[in-house]
């Protein structure tokens, strides 16, 4: 017997980093101290997210797929090294959604 998980596709940004264990090291609260290292921002009450790479807003968005999206583009385009805590994630966006070699 084989198991078959299933999840709405806006909750499958959420799933991916939770399977990756990356969750709360790239995206973080609103209210935390923003880290000079590239993060995703949640900020609850706007129900938004910033991509800040070091300290610095450089996108935002609405969704979290999209937040991913930006958060790997704006790597890619700033020339940022990736993070211990972001590497799984930036692996798959760079490799598996973007298709860019590495």
């Amino acid at each position: 017997m084989s198991i078959v998980y299933v999840c709405l596709a806006d909750e499958a940004p959420a799933v991916l980093l939770r399977l990756l264990g990356e969750e709360g090291r790239v995206v973080v609260d609103a209210g935390a101290t923003v880290p000079m290292r590239p993060v995703i921002i949640e900020d609850g009450l706007l129900k938004s997210y910033s991509v800040m790479i070091e300290g610095c807003r450089v996108a935002k968005a609405e969704k979290l797929g999209e937040a991913l999206l930006l958060f790997a583009a704006a790597h890619f385009v700033f020339n940022q090294k990736v993070s211990r805590a972001a590497r799984s994630t930036m692996w798959f966006m760079f490799k598996e959604v973007m298709r860019l070699a590495t």
